[in-house]
């Protein structure tokens, strides 16, 4: 008798044939895994504290949501692109002691930072961006929220920045919630072709009133929508195409978890790899 566990095939009341007893999902050999056990996963430092994370996490089985109407006038990404994920190795009586997965996506799905050799043709490689690109003290951080621009087709302005011109000042990093994410799944379609945008006028703004911002992230799929041509200009002015001041962007970044809390502490995990324009992150925030 055998049963199927996890891709892998075992014997009944043993694992991988050597005698040892049946293991649950979570176990490491024959010793229950320590992130198994209760209590393993302590809370922040102190009470109210804790960390929460701000990057798009179970992409419905690696599905990926692209634009599936772009123009030749908008086509900023191409249509026939898809995620794969697959098993290489399952642990197995023949086969190998192991788990392992291949995954294969494009740079520029899930949570991800554009980075300025994106649109810039001198612009640096992802792999080359500072370090502190991707950590924000609390103070360094602004949180907009512009609920008004969280329905489809809408269209982010300068006009609806200016009155917060005083507090960035100074900021490094700006996070615009409108809570468009939370059509993503809902309606996936929509979601992709017909998203919240930028205006190339409010790019222009933030990269020549802000010197020391270097960096935005925003609840919606993209810089650029279907449903408008200003997708390349709006990328342009924030990725140094025409000064030297350069505002990398994180795209898709859902940010419903910080709710009303004070951030202490952002940080951008990133996957480096050279050669590339931009990649994925894992955003998480530490609030209280």
């Amino acid at each position: 008798m055998s049963t199927r566990s996890g891709g892998g095939t075992s014997r009944a009341g043993t694992s991988r044939g050597r005698g040892y007893p049946a293991r649950e999902p979570g176990e490491c050999g024959r010793h229950v895994s320590p992130l198994r056990q209760p209590g393993y996963l302590r809370p922040g430092p102190s009470p109210g504290v804790s960390w929460v994370f701000l990057y798009s996490k179970g992409e419905q089985r690696c599905s990926c949501i692209f634009p599936t109407s772009w123009t030749p006038k908008t086509a900023l990404i191409p249509v026939n692109r898809r995620c794969r994920c697959g098993r290489d190795s399952v642990i197995s009586e023949s086969g190998k002691p192991f788990n392992s997965a291949i995954a294969t996506l494009p740079n520029h799905v899930g949570t991800h930072m554009d980075g300025p050799h994106h649109f810039n043709t001198v612009g640096l490689n992802f792999e080359e961006l500072p370090d502190d690109l991707f950590g924000y003290e609390g103070d360094e951080v602004l949180l907009v929220d512009l609920p008004h621009r969280g329905d489809f087709r809408e269209v982010i302005v300068k006009e609806d920045i200016e009155p917060y011109a005083e507090q960035l000042r100074g900021k490094r990093l700006l996070l615009l919630r409108t809570g468009f994410v939370r059509y993503k799944f809902t309606e996936p379609e929509r979601y992709a072709n017909e998203g919240v945008s930028l205006h190339p006028d409010f790019s222009r703004y933030l990269n020549e009133e802000f010197p020391d911002l270097v960096c935005i992230g925003m609840d919606f799929l993209s810089i650029a929508s279907p449903t408008n041509d200003y997708g390349v200009e709006a990328h342009r002015w924030l990725l140094g195409n025409y000064n030297s001041h350069v505002i990398c962007a994180i795209e898709d970044m859902p940010l419903d978890a910080l709710a009303d809390r004070r951030i202490k502490a952002i940080t951008l995990g990133p996957l480096r790899i050279k050669g590339i324009d931009s990649s994925q992150i894992c955003a998480m925030a530490w609030v209280e």
